[in-house]
């Protein structure tokens, strides 16, 4: 086993956390881009993933770099997972971009309270801040966005 300080054990503790997340998202942008292949707007999923894929790749260096192990696995998202293969429904009132946007919030709360841990190492804290929780943010912005698009385009005005 690596030898590294508590510190930084804790550290890797959080980052796998939060890399159980990232590996969530990828697994479920993934899902939606072969379950709505053709859906207007489908491109703009297929960023968020190659975004989810970068946060990965950003969070399995800190944890070797601390010397940790990155986790390999991701957390369920039960509920993310339901909702799209349960729904033929990419943009409406229970669609996949709802569910989609309520799991980029829990990420970036999972963030926010990493920050707010007092035990965080420096370079964690600068992953989380200046990085992830922007590049999350964005993510919902991005979410809004997508599903005012359509609703502009594809819902008739009355």
């Amino acid at each position: 086993m690596n030898s590294y300080s508590g510190k930084s054990h804790h550290c890797v503790d959080i980052c796998n956390k939060l890399l159980r997340d990232e590996r969530s998202a990828v697994e479920t942008y993934r899902e939606v881009l072969q379950k709505f292949p053709n859906e207007p707007g489908i491109h703009e999923f297929a960023a968020l993933l190659d975004d989810h894929k970068i946060a990965i790749r950003d969070l399995e260096l800190q944890v070797l770099y601390m010397g940790g192990e990155p986790a390999r696995r991701s957390h369920e998202w039960n509920r993310i997972h339901s909702s799209i293969k349960n729904s033929g429904d990419l943009f409406g009132d229970d669609s996949v971009v709802k569910a989609l946007r309520t799991a980029e919030e829990r990420i970036l709360n999972d963030y926010r309270e990493t920050i707010d841990d007092e035990n965080l190492l420096p370079e964690c804290l600068r992953l989380c801040s200046a990085r992830l929780i922007p590049l999350t943010g964005s993510h919902i912005q991005k979410l809004a966005g997508i599903r005012q698009d359509y609703e502009a385009r594809f819902l008739p005005v009355y």
